[in-house]
């Protein structure tokens, strides 16, 4: 009867464990990709900051030549 608790245990803890192992993957698994979008945006939105800029201060040019 001994025996057969410890193996029982020994299977649930091992099962647990696996199942555990399981979840934590599965919730890390996509973070390296949305880390990639995440810089893609940042990126997206600094060159736009900058073209707008970059208009901005030809208009002015042109302005002042007109």
């Amino acid at each position: 009867m001994r025996k057969s608790t410890i193996t029982l245990h020994t299977l649930t803890s091992t099962r647990a464990h696996q199942a555990r192992q399981l979840l934590r993957r599965g919730r890390e698994r996509g973070s390296i990709t949305l880390e990639y979008v995440l810089w893609a945006l940042a990126i997206a939105a600094l060159v736009a900051v900058a073209a707008t800029a970059l208009t901005v201060w030809i208009q002015g040019k042109i302005g002042e030549l007109g």
